[in-house]
């Protein structure tokens, strides 16, 4: 499976040829559906061993190395009628709920009512510990269910919990927390796009020609809370319709956009602009840790089309451009803030004194103008025309940055698994468990693979702090000891008690952990 990813992750993959392109985008759509197979039966397997089944059941599996505490979405479906759902946990308390999507009514059908349903797609808030999973009971007792209402207006307020808003056309405009206000009278988010010139070869020329900016024409708030808030900004950018979806949940730091955008630009490029202090200390979310960004000591160049084309022009060609893997973090109105990446580019910008700073969603290239005869064999699909689809967000850090935005962009990339089970079978596991957990929010875990004779766990500091840690483990555990990184014992020290095996981590350290016999 490494083997397969790496083909389609390579860099620069969006500029092969015609024919390579087709064969490894084929070869992607069938990694990642593989995947997603393996992923569920994973899934099924876990469930079915989760408890006995007494009755319908959701179990939501969590594969992140911290607990998750949030809302899940459960799709619930019945033989007969959804009709009076009541959700409960493992511990059997009653889970309140929001109705987030209705697949069919059942009203038209004979003997039936208004408000009962073939199917529907709920958010609750739940608590699910690291790696493992938590049971939800699923009970109909017969009461009409609400229904999804739409609303449009030109000002919505939501009231999330530590997070107040107030939006303007669908877009952001006023945030507060805890009664301190972090943003007014200007968006969260502006959409852009930057006209370029097109140039002969397949490098980008970043210096702008012209600008166009998002422009609602209309917005709808889809759901309306108390749990998720959803809206609806349809509009151009340019002369590009795009559907702009805004999502606010409650108790949750990060907002969440999704972007449809049907592109009929030519060449340049769309960016996503998000409000920050004038000339913010940059820190980029890295693989096991952050790094510090300063722009202001970047060399940047600008490109001669008559000299000869360096990696380094390319590189640093957009002027206060950076990459950041999950997230770049800066300061707004003195508080910690970050642009979260979601499925879109690595390269962010912050010109200093700008007050924003841009996330690249794509590249539009006019293929057409290009004269190189190499670029010209470029696949259709390369050039960024037609409808695209991005995933981004925003995020409001708390006290603990690193770790709440380490938090975050790993529970984006590692969701909740909601796996249905409506059978009877007895199953061996409790209704609730985790496989194991660490105390020190600063410590995650990369990997986890069963060899012989026990678990291998690689661990890592994100904060360059380090410190004492504990892991806990779900049975009592016999010996645990280092290794590196080709599992031969190192000196450094794992004091096992019971369930748990105490350590000291170092600064930005990556540890492995041989862990024996847990029972």
């Amino acid at each position: 499976m490494w083997q397969r990813a790496y083909e389609f992750c390579g860099h620069a993959m969006q500029f092969l040829l015609d024919e390579d392109y087709t064969r490894v985008l084929a070869s992607t759509e069938a990694t990642l559906t593989l995947l997603e197979e393996k992923c569920r039966a994973l899934g099924d397997e876990i469930a079915m061993l989760a408890g006995t089944g007494v009755r319908s059941r959701h179990v939501l599996i969590n594969p992140s190395s911290t607990d998750f505490g949030g809302m899940a979405e459960l799709h619930i479906t019945s033989q007969e009628q959804v009709q009076g759902l009541r959700l409960f946990d493992a511990d059997g308390t009653e889970i309140p709920y929001q109705l987030t999507k209705i697949y069919s009514y059942m009203a038209g059908t004979p003997g039936n009512r208004p408000g009962q349903y073939s199917e529907v797609r709920v958010v609750c808030p739940v608590h699910i510990p690291a790696n493992g999973y938590e049971t939800v009971f699923v009970s109909f007792d017969g009461d009409r269910m609400p229904d999804v209402t739409e609303e449009k207006a030109d000002v919505f307020t939501v009231d999330a919990g530590k997070l107040k808003f107030t939006l303007e056309r669908g877009i952001i405009t006023r945030v507060e927390r805890d009664g301190k206000v972090l943003l007014h009278d200007k968006p969260l988010l502006q959409l852009r796009f930057v006209s370029t010139k097109p140039t002969p070869s397949w490098y980008t020329d970043f210096e702008s020609t012209g600008e166009a900016v998002f422009v609602p024409t209309g917005a709808t708030m889809t759901l309306g809370g108390p749990y998720r808030w959803e809206f609806q900004t349809a509009g151009l950018i340019g002369s590009s319709p795009a559907r702009l979806v805004t999502v606010i949940e409650r108790d949750n730091p990060a907002v969440s956009f999704r972007l449809a955008l049907d592109n009929r630009e030519q060449e340049g490029y769309f960016i996503a602009d998000f409000p920050c202090d004038e000339n913010p200390a940059l820190v980029a979310g890295v693989p096991f840790g952050e790094e510090a960004r300063d722009t202001t000591k970047i060399t940047y160049t600008e490109r001669d089309p008559n000299a000869k084309m360096s990696f380094l022009d390319f590189e640093r060609g957009w002027r206060g451009q950076v990459w950041a893997n999950g997230y770049l973090r800066m300061k707004l109105a003195g508080s910690d803030v970050a642009v979260l990446q979601g499925d879109c580019d690595v390269y962010f910008q912050n010109v200093p004194h700008s007050g924003r700073t841009s996330l690249l969603l794509m590249k539009s290239i006019d293929l057409q103008a290009r004269t190189d005869r190499w670029v010209r064999n470029m696949g259709a699909d390369t050039t960024g025309a037609g409808l695209q689809h991005f995933a981004f967000g925003f995020c409001f850090a708390d006290e603990q940055p690193t770790c709440s935005l380490k938090d975050v962009v790993e529970h984006d990339r590692l969701p909740v698994l909601d796996v249905d089970r409506y059978s009877l079978e007895d199953g061996s596991a409790p209704f609730r468990f985790s496989l194991f957990s660490v105390s020190a929010p600063n410590v995650r875990v990369s990997s986890v693979e069963k060899i012989d004779g026990g678990i291998r766990v690689r661990l890592y500091e994100t904060t360059g702090k380090g410190g004492a840690c504990t892991l806990h483990t779900h049975g009592p555990v016999r010996t645990a000891f280092f290794t590196d990184l080709l599992d031969r014992p190192i000196d450094k020290q794992a004091a096992v008690k019971e369930s748990n095996v105490d350590f000291v981590i170092g600064p930005w350290e990556i540890a492995t952990l041989f862990i024996n016999d847990v029972k």
